[in-house]
Protein backbone atom coordinates (compact mmCIF):
# COMPACT_ATOMS: atom_id res chain seq x y z
CA UNK A 1 0.00 0.00 0.00
CA UNK A 2 2.82 2.42 0.67
CA UNK A 3 4.12 2.09 -2.87
CA UNK A 4 0.82 3.18 -4.33
CA UNK A 5 0.74 6.26 -2.30
CA UNK A 6 4.29 7.09 -3.30
CA UNK A 7 3.58 6.72 -6.98
CA UNK A 8 0.62 9.02 -6.82
CA UNK A 9 2.57 11.63 -5.04
CA UNK A 10 5.31 11.47 -7.56
CA UNK A 11 3.01 11.92 -10.50
CA UNK A 12 1.25 14.85 -8.89
CA UNK A 13 4.39 16.74 -8.05
CA UNK A 14 4.30 18.42 -11.43
CA UNK A 15 0.68 19.49 -11.27
CA UNK A 16 -0.82 22.56 -9.78
CA UNK A 17 -0.64 22.78 -6.10
CA UNK A 18 -3.74 21.48 -4.34
CA UNK A 19 -6.54 23.80 -3.12
CA UNK A 20 -6.10 24.00 0.54
CA UNK A 21 -9.20 26.12 1.08
CA UNK A 22 -11.40 23.09 1.49
CA UNK A 23 -11.64 21.11 4.69
CA UNK A 24 -8.90 18.54 4.58
CA UNK A 25 -11.18 16.18 6.43
CA UNK A 26 -13.98 16.32 3.92
CA UNK A 27 -14.48 12.93 2.36
CA UNK A 28 -13.57 12.51 -1.21
CA UNK A 29 -10.49 14.56 -0.98
CA UNK A 30 -7.02 13.20 -0.95
CA UNK A 31 -5.03 12.75 2.12
CA UNK A 32 -3.15 15.96 2.62
CA UNK A 33 -2.18 17.90 5.59
CA UNK A 34 -4.73 17.42 8.26
CA UNK A 35 -6.32 14.37 6.62
CA UNK A 36 -7.10 11.44 9.00
CA UNK A 37 -5.00 8.38 8.56
CA UNK A 38 -7.18 5.28 8.78
CA UNK A 39 -4.33 3.33 10.21
CA UNK A 40 -4.22 5.74 13.11
CA UNK A 41 -7.98 5.24 14.10
CA UNK A 42 -8.75 2.79 16.92
CA UNK A 43 -10.32 -0.59 16.03
CA UNK A 44 -14.16 -0.60 16.38
CA UNK A 45 -15.81 -4.05 16.26
CA UNK A 46 -19.12 -4.30 14.42
CA UNK A 47 -22.31 -4.37 16.64
CA UNK A 48 -23.43 -7.78 17.77
CA UNK A 49 -26.86 -9.19 16.78
CA UNK A 50 -29.28 -9.74 19.72
CA UNK A 51 -29.48 -13.29 20.97
CA UNK A 52 -32.58 -15.31 20.08
CA UNK A 53 -33.14 -16.51 23.72
CA UNK A 54 -33.42 -13.01 25.17
CA UNK A 55 -35.87 -12.01 22.48
CA UNK A 56 -38.15 -14.95 23.27
CA UNK A 57 -38.09 -14.19 27.03
CA UNK A 58 -39.15 -10.61 26.38
CA UNK A 59 -42.03 -11.78 24.22
CA UNK A 60 -43.22 -14.28 26.87
CA UNK A 61 -43.11 -11.68 29.67
CA UNK A 62 -45.15 -9.30 27.54
CA UNK A 63 -47.77 -11.90 26.77
CA UNK A 64 -48.00 -12.86 30.48
CA UNK A 65 -48.58 -9.22 31.44
CA UNK A 66 -51.36 -8.95 28.85
CA UNK A 67 -53.04 -12.12 30.19
CA UNK A 68 -52.92 -10.83 33.82
CA UNK A 69 -54.64 -7.63 32.75
CA UNK A 70 -57.23 -9.42 30.64
CA UNK A 71 -58.45 -12.04 33.22
CA UNK A 72 -60.12 -9.58 35.72
CA UNK A 73 -61.79 -7.74 32.87
CA UNK A 74 -63.22 -10.94 31.41
CA UNK A 75 -64.47 -12.06 34.85
CA UNK A 76 -66.16 -8.70 35.45
CA UNK A 77 -67.83 -8.80 32.03
CA UNK A 78 -69.11 -12.36 32.62
CA UNK A 79 -70.51 -11.42 36.06
CA UNK A 80 -72.20 -8.27 34.76
CA UNK A 81 -73.65 -10.08 31.78
CA UNK A 82 -75.02 -13.14 33.74
CA UNK A 83 -78.86 -13.03 34.11
CA UNK A 84 -80.51 -12.64 37.55
CA UNK A 85 -82.19 -15.80 39.01
CA UNK A 86 -85.78 -16.20 38.01
CA UNK A 87 -87.99 -15.30 41.02
CA UNK A 88 -90.79 -17.51 39.78
CA UNK A 89 -88.47 -20.49 39.52
CA UNK A 90 -87.19 -19.90 43.08
CA UNK A 91 -90.73 -19.71 44.42
CA UNK A 92 -91.69 -22.92 42.62
CA UNK A 93 -88.66 -24.69 44.11
CA UNK A 94 -89.53 -23.52 47.63
CA UNK A 95 -93.14 -24.68 47.17
CA UNK A 96 -92.01 -28.09 45.97
CA UNK A 97 -89.60 -28.41 48.93
CA UNK A 98 -92.34 -27.49 51.38
CA UNK A 99 -94.70 -30.02 49.81
CA UNK A 100 -92.24 -32.82 50.51
CA UNK A 101 -92.09 -32.09 54.30
CA UNK A 102 -94.09 -34.67 56.28
CA UNK A 103 -96.44 -33.02 58.81
CA UNK A 104 -95.93 -34.05 62.46
CA UNK A 105 -98.22 -36.83 63.75
CA UNK A 106 -101.30 -35.85 65.76
CA UNK A 107 -100.89 -37.22 69.29
CA UNK A 108 -101.83 -36.56 72.89
CA UNK A 109 -99.66 -36.57 76.01
CA UNK A 110 -100.20 -38.86 79.02
CA UNK A 111 -98.49 -38.08 82.34
CA UNK A 112 -99.03 -40.92 84.83
CA UNK A 113 -98.19 -40.47 88.52
CA UNK A 114 -98.88 -42.66 91.53
CA UNK A 115 -98.49 -42.93 95.26
CA UNK A 116 -96.02 -44.44 95.87
CA UNK A 117 -93.88 -43.83 92.79
CA UNK A 118 -92.25 -46.66 90.88
CA UNK A 119 -95.47 -48.49 89.97
CA UNK A 120 -95.50 -50.48 86.75
CA UNK A 121 -97.62 -48.89 84.00
CA UNK A 122 -99.46 -50.95 81.39
CA UNK A 123 -101.58 -49.51 78.60
CA UNK A 124 -103.82 -52.03 76.87
CA UNK A 125 -101.81 -54.76 78.66
CA UNK A 126 -98.53 -53.48 77.15
CA UNK A 127 -95.81 -52.45 79.65
CA UNK A 128 -94.77 -48.83 79.14
CA UNK A 129 -92.49 -48.13 82.13
CA UNK A 130 -92.85 -47.04 85.76
CA UNK A 131 -94.29 -43.93 87.39
CA UNK A 132 -93.77 -41.05 87.03
CA UNK A 133 -94.18 -41.62 83.29
CA UNK A 134 -94.72 -39.26 80.33
CA UNK A 135 -95.59 -40.74 76.94
CA UNK A 136 -97.38 -39.73 73.74
CA UNK A 137 -100.24 -41.75 72.26
CA UNK A 138 -102.54 -41.39 69.25
CA UNK A 139 -106.01 -40.12 70.16
CA UNK A 140 -108.39 -42.83 71.33
CA UNK A 141 -109.62 -44.89 74.29
CA UNK A 142 -107.25 -47.09 76.27
CA UNK A 143 -107.15 -49.19 79.43
CA UNK A 144 -104.62 -47.97 81.99
CA UNK A 145 -103.32 -50.44 84.58
CA UNK A 146 -100.92 -49.74 87.46
CA UNK A 147 -99.29 -52.40 89.60
CA UNK A 148 -97.40 -52.02 92.86
CA UNK A 149 -96.53 -55.30 94.57
CA UNK A 150 -99.93 -56.84 95.41
CA UNK A 151 -102.01 -53.75 94.64
CA UNK A 152 -103.44 -53.28 91.14
CA UNK A 153 -105.61 -50.46 89.82
CA UNK A 154 -107.37 -50.42 86.43
CA UNK A 155 -109.11 -47.40 84.95
CA UNK A 156 -110.17 -46.12 81.53
CA UNK A 157 -107.97 -43.63 79.70
CA UNK A 158 -109.07 -41.26 76.93
CA UNK A 159 -106.40 -39.46 74.89
CA UNK A 160 -107.32 -36.39 72.84
CA UNK A 161 -105.27 -34.78 70.09
CA UNK A 162 -102.88 -32.00 71.21
CA UNK A 163 -104.05 -32.35 74.82
CA UNK A 164 -102.46 -33.63 78.05
CA UNK A 165 -104.16 -36.04 80.46
CA UNK A 166 -102.66 -36.55 83.93
CA UNK A 167 -104.05 -39.63 85.70
CA UNK A 168 -103.04 -40.10 89.35
CA UNK A 169 -103.53 -43.46 91.07
CA UNK A 170 -103.26 -44.12 94.80
CA UNK A 171 -101.70 -47.54 95.31
CA UNK A 172 -101.36 -47.44 99.10
CA UNK A 173 -103.27 -50.40 100.54
CA UNK A 174 -106.20 -49.19 102.59
CA UNK A 175 -105.71 -51.96 105.12
CA UNK A 176 -102.90 -54.26 106.14
CA UNK A 177 -103.01 -57.93 105.20
CA UNK A 178 -102.36 -59.25 108.73
CA UNK A 179 -103.20 -58.55 112.32
CA UNK A 180 -101.84 -59.03 115.84
CA UNK A 181 -102.78 -61.88 118.22
CA UNK A 182 -102.12 -61.60 121.97
CA UNK A 183 -102.71 -64.68 124.12
CA UNK A 184 -102.56 -64.80 127.92
CA UNK A 185 -103.68 -67.18 130.62
CA UNK A 186 -104.32 -67.16 134.34
CA UNK A 187 -102.06 -68.60 135.60
CA UNK A 188 -99.46 -68.03 132.84
CA UNK A 189 -97.35 -70.77 131.26
CA UNK A 190 -100.10 -72.56 129.36
CA UNK A 191 -99.26 -74.02 125.98
CA UNK A 192 -100.70 -72.29 122.90
CA UNK A 193 -101.69 -74.01 119.66
CA UNK A 194 -102.93 -71.95 116.70
CA UNK A 195 -104.56 -73.76 113.77
CA UNK A 196 -103.01 -77.05 114.94
CA UNK A 197 -99.46 -75.64 115.22
CA UNK A 198 -97.77 -75.15 118.59
CA UNK A 199 -96.70 -71.49 118.92
CA UNK A 200 -95.28 -71.28 122.47
CA UNK A 201 -96.55 -70.62 125.98
CA UNK A 202 -98.52 -67.78 127.54
CA UNK A 203 -98.12 -64.87 127.64
CA UNK A 204 -97.62 -64.93 123.86
CA UNK A 205 -97.76 -62.22 121.18
CA UNK A 206 -97.99 -63.14 117.49
CA UNK A 207 -97.33 -59.95 115.52
CA UNK A 208 -98.22 -61.06 111.97
CA UNK A 209 -101.20 -63.38 111.83
CA UNK A 210 -102.99 -63.53 108.44
CA UNK A 211 -106.38 -61.87 108.44
CA UNK A 212 -109.30 -64.25 108.86
CA UNK A 213 -110.58 -66.83 111.33
CA UNK A 214 -108.17 -68.90 113.43
CA UNK A 215 -108.64 -71.59 116.08
CA UNK A 216 -106.67 -71.00 119.28
CA UNK A 217 -106.20 -73.73 121.91
CA UNK A 218 -104.75 -72.91 125.34
CA UNK A 219 -104.03 -75.79 127.70
CA UNK A 220 -102.18 -76.34 130.96
CA UNK A 221 -102.44 -80.12 130.88
CA UNK A 222 -105.56 -80.34 133.03
CA UNK A 223 -107.86 -77.73 131.47
CA UNK A 224 -108.20 -76.77 127.81
CA UNK A 225 -109.74 -73.57 126.47
CA UNK A 226 -110.77 -73.42 122.81
CA UNK A 227 -111.42 -70.14 121.02
CA UNK A 228 -112.20 -69.17 117.45
CA UNK A 229 -110.91 -65.66 116.77
CA UNK A 230 -111.38 -63.35 113.78
CA UNK A 231 -108.20 -61.44 112.99
CA UNK A 232 -108.89 -58.22 111.10
CA UNK A 233 -106.26 -56.54 108.89
CA UNK A 234 -104.23 -54.06 110.92
CA UNK A 235 -106.09 -54.93 114.14
CA UNK A 236 -105.24 -56.70 117.38
CA UNK A 237 -107.08 -59.59 119.01
CA UNK A 238 -106.58 -60.65 122.63
CA UNK A 239 -107.29 -64.13 123.97
CA UNK A 240 -107.41 -64.34 127.77
CA UNK A 241 -107.76 -67.92 129.00
CA UNK A 242 -108.76 -68.39 132.62
CA UNK A 243 -107.59 -71.82 133.60
CA UNK A 244 -110.31 -72.01 136.31
CA UNK A 245 -111.77 -75.30 137.44
CA UNK A 246 -115.52 -75.96 137.33
CA UNK A 247 -117.65 -74.24 139.92
CA UNK A 248 -116.00 -70.86 139.43
CA UNK A 249 -117.91 -67.75 140.55
CA UNK A 250 -117.02 -65.63 137.50
CA UNK A 251 -117.92 -65.36 133.84
CA UNK A 252 -116.78 -63.53 130.75
CA UNK A 253 -118.03 -60.88 128.41
CA UNK A 254 -117.06 -60.28 124.80
CA UNK A 255 -117.54 -56.89 123.13
CA UNK A 256 -117.02 -56.60 119.37
CA UNK A 257 -116.72 -53.15 117.78
CA UNK A 258 -115.22 -51.73 114.54
CA UNK A 259 -112.87 -49.49 116.56
CA UNK A 260 -111.35 -49.72 120.00
CA UNK A 261 -113.50 -48.76 122.99
CA UNK A 262 -112.86 -48.69 126.69
CA UNK A 263 -115.11 -50.87 128.86
CA UNK A 264 -115.98 -49.24 132.16
CA UNK A 265 -117.70 -51.10 134.99
CA UNK A 266 -118.87 -49.01 137.93
CA UNK A 267 -116.37 -46.23 137.07
CA UNK A 268 -113.44 -48.64 136.67
CA UNK A 269 -111.89 -49.53 133.31
CA UNK A 270 -111.92 -53.33 133.14
CA UNK A 271 -110.61 -53.70 129.58
CA UNK A 272 -111.04 -52.71 125.96
CA UNK A 273 -112.90 -54.14 123.02
CA UNK A 274 -109.57 -55.36 121.56
CA UNK A 275 -109.55 -58.10 124.22
CA UNK A 276 -111.00 -61.44 123.22
CA UNK A 277 -113.01 -61.57 126.46
CA UNK A 278 -113.06 -59.98 129.90
CA UNK A 279 -113.75 -61.80 133.16
CA UNK A 280 -116.35 -60.25 135.50
CA UNK A 281 -118.06 -61.47 138.65
CA UNK A 282 -121.37 -63.26 138.22
CA UNK A 283 -124.29 -60.86 138.25
CA UNK A 284 -125.73 -57.81 136.52
CA UNK A 285 -123.33 -55.15 135.31
CA UNK A 286 -124.10 -51.68 133.92
CA UNK A 287 -121.24 -51.10 131.53
CA UNK A 288 -120.19 -47.92 129.72
CA UNK A 289 -118.43 -48.04 126.37
CA UNK A 290 -116.20 -45.05 125.50
CA UNK A 291 -114.26 -43.94 122.40
CA UNK A 292 -113.20 -40.29 122.73
CA UNK A 293 -111.61 -40.15 119.24
CA UNK A 294 -115.02 -40.86 117.72
CA UNK A 295 -117.08 -38.83 120.20
CA UNK A 296 -118.79 -42.09 121.10
CA UNK A 297 -120.33 -43.16 124.40
CA UNK A 298 -122.89 -45.85 125.04
CA UNK A 299 -124.40 -47.60 128.08
CA UNK A 300 -125.18 -51.33 128.05
CA UNK A 301 -126.43 -53.75 130.68
CA UNK A 302 -125.17 -57.32 130.75
CA UNK A 303 -125.91 -60.40 132.88
CA UNK A 304 -122.71 -62.36 133.65
CA UNK A 305 -123.18 -66.09 134.26
CA UNK A 306 -120.74 -68.39 136.03
CA UNK A 307 -118.30 -70.09 133.70
CA UNK A 308 -119.98 -68.71 130.60
CA UNK A 309 -119.18 -66.05 128.01
CA UNK A 310 -121.74 -63.38 127.13
CA UNK A 311 -121.60 -61.34 123.92
CA UNK A 312 -122.29 -57.66 124.48
CA UNK A 313 -123.95 -56.01 121.44
CA UNK A 314 -122.81 -52.56 120.31
CA UNK A 315 -125.07 -50.27 118.31
CA UNK A 316 -123.26 -47.51 116.45
CA UNK A 317 -124.93 -44.18 115.63
CA UNK A 318 -124.51 -42.45 112.26
CA UNK A 319 -122.38 -39.42 111.58
CA UNK A 320 -122.46 -36.85 108.79
CA UNK A 321 -120.04 -37.02 105.83
CA UNK A 322 -119.76 -34.46 102.99
CA UNK A 323 -117.59 -35.21 99.93
CA UNK A 324 -116.34 -32.89 97.19
CA UNK A 325 -113.88 -32.99 94.28
CA UNK A 326 -112.30 -30.66 91.73
CA UNK A 327 -113.44 -30.73 89.00
CA UNK A 328 -115.78 -33.64 89.83
CA UNK A 329 -115.68 -37.38 90.51
CA UNK A 330 -117.77 -40.47 91.09
CA UNK A 331 -117.58 -41.56 94.74
CA UNK A 332 -117.44 -44.94 96.46
CA UNK A 333 -117.60 -45.50 100.24
CA UNK A 334 -116.23 -48.83 101.43
CA UNK A 335 -116.60 -50.16 97.89
CA UNK A 336 -120.22 -49.00 97.47
CA UNK A 337 -121.07 -46.35 94.88
CA UNK A 338 -122.85 -43.39 96.48
CA UNK A 339 -123.05 -40.86 93.62
CA UNK A 340 -121.21 -37.96 92.02
CA UNK A 341 -119.71 -34.94 93.74
CA UNK A 342 -120.68 -32.73 95.39
CA UNK A 343 -122.28 -34.95 98.06
CA UNK A 344 -123.47 -33.42 101.31
CA UNK A 345 -124.51 -34.81 104.69
CA UNK A 346 -124.35 -38.50 103.89
CA UNK A 347 -125.39 -40.61 106.91
CA UNK A 348 -122.50 -43.00 107.62
CA UNK A 349 -121.94 -45.16 110.72
CA UNK A 350 -119.37 -43.79 113.14
CA UNK A 351 -115.91 -45.22 112.49
CA UNK A 352 -113.26 -45.50 109.78
CA UNK A 353 -114.37 -45.59 106.13
CA UNK A 354 -112.60 -45.84 102.81
CA UNK A 355 -113.61 -43.08 100.36
CA UNK A 356 -112.61 -43.44 96.68
CA UNK A 357 -112.85 -40.74 93.99
CA UNK A 358 -112.78 -41.76 90.32
CA UNK A 359 -112.54 -39.52 87.27
CA UNK A 360 -112.52 -40.97 83.72
CA UNK A 361 -109.59 -38.80 82.59
CA UNK A 362 -107.85 -37.76 85.82
CA UNK A 363 -107.61 -41.11 87.56
CA UNK A 364 -108.44 -42.41 91.00
CA UNK A 365 -107.72 -41.36 94.56
CA UNK A 366 -108.53 -42.96 97.90
CA UNK A 367 -108.52 -41.79 101.48
CA UNK A 368 -109.41 -43.22 104.89
CA UNK A 369 -111.92 -40.97 106.62
CA UNK A 370 -112.91 -40.93 110.29
CA UNK A 371 -116.59 -40.21 110.93
CA UNK A 372 -117.49 -39.05 114.44
CA UNK A 373 -120.78 -38.97 116.31
CA UNK A 374 -121.40 -35.22 116.64
CA UNK A 375 -118.96 -33.31 114.39
CA UNK A 376 -119.71 -33.36 110.66
CA UNK A 377 -116.83 -34.70 108.54
CA UNK A 378 -115.90 -32.98 105.27
CA UNK A 379 -113.41 -34.38 102.81
CA UNK A 380 -112.40 -33.58 99.22
CA UNK A 381 -109.71 -33.94 96.57
CA UNK A 382 -108.30 -31.67 93.86
CA UNK A 383 -107.30 -33.64 90.75
CA UNK A 384 -105.39 -30.60 89.54
CA UNK A 385 -102.72 -31.02 92.22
Amino acid sequence: MSSSFSSSASSDSHASPPDTSQDPATPGHGFGRGALDPAALPFMPPPRKPRAGRRRLSILLGMLALICMAVPSIAYLRTASSPAPDAAASAAFATAAAATVTPPPVVGVVQVTSNPVGAQVLIDDEPRGVTPLRITLPPGDYTLQLRNNTVTRVLPLTVEANATVQPFVDLVPSLASSGRLEISSDPPGARVVVDGTSRGVTPLVLAAVPAGQHRVVVTDGTLTVNRVVDVVPGGAVTVAAAMTPAGATGGWITVRAPFEMQIVDNGRIVGTTSSERIMLPVGTHALELRAAAYEFKADVTVQVQAGRTVDVPVTLPSGSLSISAMPWADVWIDGRAVGQTPLGHIAVPVGEHQVTWKHPQLGERSQTVRVTTHTATRVGVDFGR
